[in-house]
Formats: structure tokens, sequence, C-alpha cells
């Protein structure tokens, strides 16, 4: 029986090079949206396989047992559901990748903060002098792993929703899972399914760590507790950064390493990746911050929560995802907080907080900038708390063209 791997995603594409290049004697299809006369030569790569369009994969369930499913199609899919009936087992590229490496995985996933407590997990380890894999849903799809000839320690694998929904045997030795908000609700019906999503991280995690402030009420979890470490030095700031620090902690000491790292050092050196809470610029006693990376409310929570100031400026917008989020939690800061609102959101953001907030709205960024005043703030956030889609192709582009517009000031 043969695979059909399902997309052209990073990951896919992944899978797709390990088969050429590990399994050459092995037919398979590559599926994917359209006729393939329109998108096969994105695979860029020679090998035994075959295109066919998605609306043409029930022609081959009678040659497939495995479909590897890019984690940005839904399972609901009425030709998945078709595939499901007839036994074919349809699997995530983590799964795939799991069952072929023996290297122990740390996995980490959540609504905010993952990149971060996988970035740190990973140079915690290295600086214990550990050999460590770091991929997933952050830069190296986790099939890399398999065609690297490293000796890895340990893999530190960043897991989305759409990547746990179809695992069945990957079973990390820690598993993490740093919050669960509303986030991705149009990809799912309700709430409750994308945090039963989520909970895949642990399914078959029965006798190593699970770590959350959540409780899931399961043995093997243990609830980081505050740690009585000094923060002021650190460069990644806010609560929430103290909270992930705590999960490296707890891991560190289950994996018997604390005492190899100096763990002050430790919090005061870490550097998270661009774009979240990052400082960019002071001009005459005004600080703009760059948390583009957010795209939900509670990371915009998180950064406004990270300062304290009397006066500031919250520059908010993106793609509409949907219209449920719980704009008064807000409220907090409507005494000190401006809100400067752009792109397709701009207007569901002013109409949402308009009763307690001034708010501005704006066609696009550049705009919003040219009607920036700043003189008598102490505060300029850029945390957008939406997608980037509406103008950008991802929110690192956002971001630079924020920092771009910040740095003609």
């Amino acid at each position: 029986m043969k695979t059909a791997i399902f997309g052209l995603g990073v990951s896919a594409k992944s899978v797709i090079k390990y088969h050429i290049t590990h399994k050459a004697d092995e037919h398979f299809y590559i599926v994917n949206q359209g006729e393939p006369n329109r998108w096969k030569d994105q695979v860029q790569f020679k090998g035994d396989f075959t295109c066919i369009a998605q609306d043409d994969l029930q022609s081959i369930f009678k040659e497939i047992n495995l479909i590897i499913l890019s984690p940005g199609i839904p399972t609901q899919l009425p030709i998945l559901q078709a595939a499901q009936k007839e036994g074919i087992e349809i699997i995530s590229e983590i799964e795939f990748a799991f069952r072929l490496s023996d290297v122990p995985v740390i996995a980490v996933t959540g609504t905010n903060g993952k990149t971060t407590v996988c970035e740190m997990m990973a140079k915690a380890l290295s600086d214990c002098d550990k050999s460590v894999f770091l991929g997933g849903n952050i830069g190296h799809a986790y099939t890399e792993i398999l065609m690297d000839d490293t000796s890895y320690d340990y893999a530190v694998i960043e897991v989305s929703s759409f990547q746990l929904e179809t695992i069945n045997t990957f079973k990390p030795i820690i598993s993490i899972i740093t919050n669960i908000t509303p986030s991705h609700m149009e990809r799912y019906d309700h709430f409750n399914d994308y945090k039963k999503a989520k909970e895949n991280i642990f399914k078959n995690n029965n006798d190593g760590l699970v770590l959350s402030k959540m409780d899931f009420s399961i043995a093997n979890q243990k609830m980081p507790e505050k740690l009585s470490y000094n923060f002021e030095q650190a460069i990644a700031l806010g609560e929430h950064n103290q909270e992930n620090f705590s999960y490296i902690y707890e891991s560190l000491k289950y994996l018997r390493l604390l005492d190899q790292l100096d763990f002050q050092k430790f919090i005061n050196e870490f550097t998270p990746s661009p774009y979240r809470i990052q400082k960019i610029r002071e001009i005459d006693g005004c600080v703009f911050i760059n948390d583009g990376k957010s795209t939900n409310l509670d990371s915009t929570l998180a950064a406004l929560n990270s300062f304290k100031f009397s006066h500031g400026i919250l520059i908010m917008g993106g793609k509409i995802r949907d219209k449920s989020i719980e704009f008064e939690k807000l409220n907090l800061f409507k005494a000190k907080v401006e809100v400067m609102a752009f792109g397709d959101a701009a207007t569901y953001i002013a109409e949402s907080l308009n009763q307690n907030f001034k708010v501005k709205v704006f066609e696009n960024l550049a705009a919003l900038f040219g009607d920036l005043k700043f003189d008598d703030q102490e505060l300029v956030l850029f945390s957008p708390c939406f997608p980037s889609f509406d103008l950008y192709k991802n929110y690192i582009e956002r971001a630079e063209h924020f920092n771009q517009l910040v740095n003609t000031l």
C-alpha cells in the first residue's frame, strides 16, 4: 500500500523530500487543491510520485493506507472523512516524524508563548551541553530530523492545535501547555474543539511530565510555581515570561540538569525572537515597542501588562478572524490608553471600544503614522491582536513595516 502526502506547505515538502531520499523505491502520491498542472511546479522535486487533485483523491483510496496531512487542511473535509470510513489512516507530519525518530521529545503548545518557551528550552538545554533539534511549528519541520546526521539528545518541538488533531502515538517525555484561550475560531465550531486538540499533547504521556498552569486533573501534571529569581535585568519582559521561565526550570529539574545551568544568568541573558514585546526606539521619553507577533487579545493584554505607564497609545489591527473577541478585558487600561486601529479590523475595533476608549481608525499603518502624535505619551505599543493577512504576507512583514515607520520619526 502507498502513502499520500496532502498539501504543499513547509511540513509536507519535508515529508516529500524524505520519501524521495529515504524511500526512493516506493511510489507515493502528492495531493493538493486544484489541477496538478497548476501547482506541480511547486513540488520542485524529482522522484517516483504522482500528483493528483484533491477532488480526485477518492480514485486512489484502494491504493493507499496512509494520508500525511498538512496542518492547514481541516480534517472536516468530506473527502478526508470518506477516507477514514475506508480505513485509511490520517496523520500529521508530527506523528509521521515521531514514528521514525528515536530522539526524546519535549513538546510545547499553547495559544500564546509556545515559540518563546521552545526557544528558551532549546537554549537552556544547549547551555547544559546537550545537542538539541528545534523544530515543528517553528523553523524547521520535525521531519528534517530524519535527514540530519547529528546525534541529538533532545528534540524540542512546537506543536499547533492543527498538528495535534491527527496524532496517534506521539508521546513526548515532557508536554507543556502554556495556555489555551479562544483562537483559530475560523477553523473550529466551538472553543472546546480547539481545547481538546491542544490537550492531545499529553494523551499518550502517561509516564512523563505534563506542565501547565491549567488544571487537567491528570496524575503526572505539575503546575509550575512562581520562581524566586530576580527578573529586573531580564531582557524577556513581563509576568508571562516569568511563567515561561518556570516551565524551563521544572523541565530541567525533571531531566536532572538544573545543576548544570546558572539559572539567574540564563534569565538575565535570554533574548526572545524579534517582535515579541521588543523595544525599538525611545524618543523624548516615549518608548516604542514592537509586539508584532500578537494575533489575539490575550497576547496584547500580556504586552500591556508588561509595562508601567500612565499615558500610552495602543496600535491594533489586521485581518478579522471572527467577531467573538472579548474586548471588555481591555477596560482595565481605559484611563491611560488611546487606541489607533488600522486595516480590515479597524472599524470592528472602533465599534467595540469607542464607549470606553478614544479610538482613531486608519486604512493602513502608513496613514496611521501620518497622524501619530506622541509628545505627551510614555509608550507606543504595537500589538496588533489580529492576523496580518489583510495587508501583509505574514506577521514578520507587518512588524518590519512598523519598525521602518518608527525609524522615520
